[in-house]
């Protein structure tokens, strides 16, 4: 005799029954087979449709996974994996040679900067007359010529700002008289006696007005002369050797 009690026996039966339910229900059996089997096994429609619903759930949960061809996902990565460590590899290699070429290039410029102050130093002396030029290496005299250059081209400089300042004195003196010769253009104004005879005061201010005019255009025509000058001189001096310059063009101090 069973040692089990009815209700053991019927919870037994009815998990069984909701097993092979469920087998069948995975298996998108025949709804009647599926039926059948539940009606056999005791479920309610209740527990059907809850077993349903949750199967039905599960399916689209899983179908989610239908997206991804794992094994070729994988491979691609693998295959991918590779292809950035060859070329992390490289970029290591790459970054350590810059590393290498930058502590390189600034030991070679400290190099070149204590040479530029030795020879500066050389070429102060020279300047001042306390060595003889004639025996400075030709680059100490590189260096005075691109110095001398230089320092004509700052005066210039100095000049021409000298020169718009003046210009623009100038026209505000010939603005000031413009205004004054327009105010008594409709009249003769006050008359001044002078050696010559008398003269109005519309004309005297016409006579400062011309020749403020006058001094005006000489001015500008300087400022024009002097700029034209200043940009020949810098392109001169941009020509010049310059033996401590890092640039790609080649200097020759032989």
């Amino acid at each position: 005799m069973s040692t089990k009690s009815i209700a053991a026996i019927m919870q037994q039966k009815h998990d069984d029954a909701v097993k092979s339910v469920t087998d069948l229900i995975w298996k998108n059996a025949d709804g009647n087979k599926i039926a059948d089997a539940a009606l056999k096994g005791g479920l309610s429609p209740t527990e059907m449709e809850t077993l349903e619903t949750f199967i039905s759930n599960a399916k689209s949960e899983l179908a989610k996974l239908d997206a991804f061809d794992v094994d070729k996902i994988r491979a691609e990565a693998i295959s991918l994996n590779a292809v950035f460590e060859t070329a992390d590899t490289d970029y290591k290699k790459v970054l350590a040679q810059r590393n290498d070429a930058a502590r390189a290039k600034d030991s070679a410029a400290a190099a070149l900067h204590e040479a530029q102050q030795a020879y500066t130093e050389i070429a102060d002396a020279v300047e001042l007359k306390e060595l003889p030029s004639d025996k400075a290496p030709k680059i100490v005299n590189q260096i005075l010529t691109r110095r001398k250059a230089g320092e004509a081209i700052h005066s210039s400089e100095q000049r021409l700002r000298e020169l718009i300042r003046l210009k623009q004195d100038n026209q505000d003196i010939v603005d000031q008289y413009q205004k004054r010769v327009d105010q008594i253009s409709s009249h003769k104004g006050n008359v001044t006696v002078t050696p010559g005879g008398f003269v109005s005061e519309a004309d005297m201010l016409k006579q400062k007005l011309d020749k403020h005019t006058t001094d005006q255009k000489s001015v500008e025509k300087a400022i024009a002369k002097l700029e034209d000058e200043i940009i020949a001189a810098v392109k001169s001096y941009e020509r010049l050797p310059n033996p401590f310059s890092i640039e790609a063009k080649a200097v020759s101090n032989g």
